[in-house]
């Protein structure tokens, strides 16, 4: 695992494997250790920030060390929501072609699977998850829309 400071009161874990970032998010806040304050995954890294009159730069780094040996398979309590989906966007039929498949095939491959949200984006509420059926795995737009409907469900690359 590749740790580099991050100011004074942070540092940036980089594992490996980027399947290993929220077994490691899980692994620190489970450890409930009072000189770690926050624990923020983003998609390949996990900022850890920490309170240096608690915790030293070094024992953080050996905490870490330690965590290196955490299976990728850990993962903490999740909540599991089910979030309604209206399948009638605009570009239902032309992501439908591009998969090779039909819109009913599309629907059932979105709607069968579990994901998780691995990370939060630029704006509230903006999840960034795992799990899309790599068949759905498409290129994004060449050019970016410049406003989507509020409900949409986006899926790129």
């Amino acid at each position: 695992m590749n740790v580099l400071s991050y100011g004074e009161r942070a540092v940036l874990a980089e594992p490996a494997d980027p399947a290993s970032v929220l077994p490691l998010r899980n692994w620190l806040v489970n450890q409930g250790h009072p000189g770690i304050i926050s624990v923020l995954p983003a998609a390949r890294t996990v900022l850890v920030e920490f309170d240096p009159s608690v915790l030293s730069v070094a024992a953080l780094r050996e905490l870490l060390a330690e965590a290196d040996t955490v299976p990728a398979s850990e993962q903490a309590d999740a909540t599991v929501l089910e979030l309604p989906v209206r399948y009638d966007g605009a570009d239902l039929a032309s992501v439908a072609k591009q998969a090779g498949i039909s819109t009913d095939e599309l629907v059932r491959l979105h709607s069968d699977r579990e994901y998780t949200v691995r990370f939060c984006g630029f704006s509230p509420g903006f999840g960034y998850l795992s799990g899309l059926d790599e068949r759905l795995r498409l290129p994004r737009l060449a050019t970016p829309r410049p406003a989507v409907p509020a409900g949409s469900v986006a899926a790129a690359a």
